[in-house]
C-alpha cells in the first residue's frame, strides 16, 4: 500500500471551516436574491447583504490562513525524508486547489488528480515519487481538463474554436466532446465531437450568448469539465449599410463611396460599402454596423473593425509636448484595420462597436471591452485622462479594488459619458460627470438618494450599486450627461443631467433638480404602463410602453424640444413623459433617438413598414419638424431593413 503523509489537523480544520462558511454564504445569497425578486424593499435585505459581506471577509481571512499554513507544510515536506504522498480530499475548494498547485510548483513538487470524477483527490508528491497507478511509467487516468480556448475566426453565423491538446495521462485521446448549455434542459448537452483540437459552431443565432464546455476522452473516460466558456454573437451576420439625411459629412471617405458625397444630397440613399480600394477587397454585404461621426468606424462580418476620418497618431516633432495629449495629434486618415498585426490584436473578434465624441469603444465576443481615442473626461475608462492611439483593454473592479472578470453585453454612449451592461444585469458607468463622492444622503427607508458632491468625471468604470442592485437590468441608454436603465419587469430608472427635464422625473419636493446622482424611478408609467424600450438623444428621451389593459404600444417623449424632437407640435421642453398622440392607434415596432431628433418605426394595416421622424435630422431645414412626418424612402425596400442607427446629423439603415 502506498504511504500517505498525514495532513496537519490545523489545515483540515481550516478546510472544514471554509466549506461550512461557503454554505452559509450561498444560503444567504439565495435568500437575498429571492427576497429582491419578490419585494426589493424587504426589510431583511440590508441585514442579509451585511451578512454576505461579513461572511466574504471571513472567507478571505480563512484563505490567507490556509495559504500560510500550506506553504509551511509543503516546504517542510519538500525537505523531509518521508516517502509518502499527500492526498487532499475531493471537498477541497477550487480556489484552494489552485493555492496547493502554486505552492507545490514553488517547492518543486508534482501535483495530480487521482480517482474518479465523483471522488477526485488532489495528490502532491516529490517529482521522482510514484503517485500514480503504473502502466510501465505512464499514468492511467482520464485526460487533464481543458482550461483555455481561443476563438480563431468568425465568418457569418459560424465561429471556429481552438484549444491545446491536454495531457493524455497514459492513454491516447480518442475524441473531444463539446457540450452546449441548453436553457430548456437547464444543463449542458453534448453538441458535437471532434478528433481534432478545434470545433466549428454553425447556424448560430444573432445577438445570442452561448455557454459551452469541452472534454477530452480516452479509454478511461472524459476529462473534468470544470471550466465553462461563453461568447456572444453580433446583432446580425451579414448585410450592408445605407446613409440617410447626409449633409456632406467630411469623414465619409471617397474610397468607401462610389463617389464623393455631395452637399446637395436630397435624402437620397448612398451605398455605404462599395470597394475598399486600399486593400483591393470587396466589402459589399459584409458590413454589420457603422458609425460616421468625426471618427468613422465599420464592423465587418468577420469581427474586424475599419476606421477612417479623425484618427490619433504619434507625432514626431520637437518642443514640449502638450500636457494632456503628449505628442499625440489628430489627422484625417484613410481606412485601416484597428485590431491588426501591428498592435498584436489581430486575433480579437469584435461583436459591437460604439462611438462617442472622438473616441470609440468595442466589445469582443468574449465580453471584453476595448477603448481608444480622445480621453479628456476619462471616457475611455482607463483610470486617467490620456488619449490612446490603439485599443486598450478596460478593466472592471470589485469592492476591494481588484480586477474582476465581467462579460459585457452592451454599451451606450452619450457624448463623453458611457454606460455598460453585463450579462448579470449589472450596470457600470464612467466618463464626464459620472463620479460621486462625499457624504451619502438617504431617505427614511435607508436608501441612498444622493451624495453631497457630484458632477466630476469618473475615469474608470464604477458599478451603479444603489437601487439598481435590486433589479436585473435588460436595456440601457445614454444622452449627454444622463443615463437610463430599464429593468426586466418594465421599470424605468434615470439619473444624471436634468437641466431640460430629460430624466422624466418632474419636480422633486416642488423643485427642478438639475443633476441626480442616484438612479430614480420614472414613476409616471407605473399605474397604467410597462416600459419595453427607451432611447436618448442629446437632451431628450423617448420610450415605448405597453398599456397594461389594452396591450397596445404607446410612444412617450420628454426633455429638450427646441427642434421639435419630442414631437408634440411645439418646441417646449417636457419634464414628464408625454404621449405622442400621433402614434396612439398605430402598430409601433421600434423607437430610436438621434442627437436632435426621434424616429418611430411602425407597421400599417397591410404589414408595410413606415418610418416617422420628428426634430432636426440634419442641417437641411426641410428635414426639421415638430410633428411626426413620414420619411420618403421610395428608393429603399423597407422589407430588407433590419435596423436603424441614429447618428448626429443623419441615420444609417442596416440592410440585409
Amino acid at each position: 500500500m502506498e504511504a500517505i503523509t498525514v495532513i496537519p489537523d490545523e489545515i483540515n480544520s481550516l478546510i472544514e471551516k471554509f466549506n461550512a462558511t461557503v454554505t452559509i454564504k450561498d444560503q444567504a445569497c439565495r435568500e437575498a436574491s429571492l427576497l429582491k425578486a419578490q419585494d426589493p424593499q424587504h426589510t431583511k435585505i440590508p441585514a442579509l447583504e451585511t451578512q454576505i459581506k461579513d461572511v466574504g471577509e471571513t472567507l478571505n481571512h480563512l484563505t490567507n490562513q490556509f495559504t500560510t499554513s500550506i506553504q509551511k507544510f509543503l516546504e517542510e515536506y519538500s525537505y523531509s525524508s518521508s516517502n509518502g504522498s499527500i492526498e487532499f480530499s475531493s471537498n477541497l475548494d477550487g480556489r484552494w486547489r489552485k493555492i496547493v498547485h502554486d505552492k507545490s510548483d514553488e517547492f518543486g513538487l508534482s501535483h495530480e488528480s487521482k480517482g474518479g470524477k465523483k471522488n477526485r483527490k488532489l495528490v502532491v508528491c516529490r517529482q521522482n515519487q510514484a503517485v500514480k497507478k503504473q502502466k510501465g511509467l505512464e499514468f492511467e487516468d482520464c485526460p487533464d481538463p481543458i482550461l483555455e480556448v481561443e476563438y480563431a475566426s468568425m465568418n457569418g453565423n459560424q465561429i471556429q474554436i481552438k484549444f491545446k491538446k491536454p495531457d493524455e495521462n497514459g492513454f491516447p485521446i480518442q475524441k473531444y466532446c463539446l457540450y452546449l448549455y441548453n436553457d430548456q434542459e437547464g444543463d449542458f448537452v453534448k453538441q458535437n465531437t471532434s478528433a481534432e483540437t478545434c470545433f466549428t459552431l454553425r447556424d448560430l443565432q444573432q445577438s445570442t450568448q452561448y455557454i459551452f464546455e469541452i472534454a477530452a476522452q480516452n479509454q478511461q473516460g472524459e476529462s473534468d469539465r470544470r471550466t465553462s466558456f461563453k461568447f456572444m454573437t453580433p446583432e446580425r451576420f451579414s448585410g450592408s449599410v445605407q446613409i440617410m439625411g447626409s449633409d456632406g459629412n467630411e469623414v465619409i471617405h471617397p474610397s468607401i463611396f462610389n463617389h464623393t458625397p455631395s452637399e446637395n444630397l436630397d435624402f437620397a440613399t448612398e451605398e455605404f460599402i462599395e470597394d475598399f480600394i486600399t486593400q483591393k477587397e470587396q466589402l459589399r454585404g459584409k458590413c454589420l454596423s457603422m458609425n460616421v461621426e468625426n471618427t468613422a468606424t465599420a464592423l465587418l462580418n468577420d469581427g474586424k473593425v475599419l476606421q477612417w476620418g479623425l484618427t490619433l497618431v504619434e507625432a514626431d516633432f520637437e518642443g514640449p509636448p502638450n500636457e494632456l495629449q503628449g505628442n499625440i495629434i489628430p489627422i484625417v486618415s484613410d481606412p485601416f484595420y484597428v485590431f491588426s498585426e501591428e498592435n498584436n490584436m489581430q486575433h480579437i473578434i469584435i461583436k459591437s462597436i460604439h462611438s462617442g465624441a472622438n473616441f470609440s469603444i468595442a466589445i469582443d465576443i468574449e465580453g471584453k471591452v476595448y477603448s481608444w481615442g480622445f480621453n479628456e473626461c476619462g471616457q475611455l475608462g482607463l483610470g486617467d485622462r490620456l488619449p490612446r492611439i490603439a485599443p486598450t483593454l478596460v478593466n472592471f473592479y470589485n469592492e476591494n479594488a481588484e480586477v474582476k472578470k465581467v462579460f459585457m453585453k452592451n454599451i451606450a454612449i452619450g457624448g463623453a459619458n458611457v454606460i455598460a451592461l453585463d450579462d448579470n444585469g449589472k450596470v457600470y458607468i464612467w466618463g464626464k460627470m459620472q463620479a460621486i463622492y462625499g457624504q451619502e444622503q438617504r431617505d427614511r427607508f435607508g436608501n441612498i438618494t444622493s451624495y453631497m458632491n457630484s458632477g466630476i468625471d469618473q475615469v474608470k468604470p464604477r458599478l451603479v450599486n444603489e437601487v439598481l442592485s435590486y433589479y436585473k437590468i435588460c436595456k440601457i441608454a445614454a444622452g449627454e450627461g444622463f443615463n437610463m436603465a430599464l429593468t426586466k419587469d418594465g421599470f424605468l430608472y434615470s439619473w444624471g443631467n436634468n437641466k431640460e427635464g430629460q430624466l422624466g422625473i418632474g419636480l422633486v419636493n416642488e423643485q427642478m433638480l438639475e443633476n441626480i446622482t442616484v438612479p430614480r424611478r420614472v414613476e409616471y408609467f407605473e399605474k397604467d404602463f410597462t416600459v419595453i424600450d427607451v432611447a436618448c438623444g442629446k437632451n431628450h428621451s423617448i420610450a415605448l410602453a405597453e398599456h397594461k389593459e389594452t396591450k397596445a404600444n404607446r410612444v412617450f417623449t420628454w426633455g429638450f424640444s427646441k427642434f421639435g424632437q419630442c414631437g408634440h407640435g411645439d418646441r417646449a421642453s417636457k419634464i414628464l413623459p408625454t404621449e405622442v398622440s400621433f402614434f396612439k392607434n398605430k402598430n409601433i415596432q421600434q423607437i430610436k433617438a438621434g442627437y436632435r431628433y426621434s424616429l418611430v418605426i411602425s407597421q400599417n394595416e397591410n404589414k408595410e413598414t413606415q418610418v416617422f421622424y420628428f426634430g432636426k435630422v440634419c442641417d437641411f431645414k426641410k428635414f426639421e419638424s415638430s410633428i411626426p412626418k413620414s420619411l420618403d424612402l421610395a428608393k429603399v425596400n423597407l422589407d430588407t431593413v433590419t435596423n436603424i442607427h441614429p447618428q448626429k446629423k443623419n441615420f444609417l439603415l442596416y440592410v440585409q
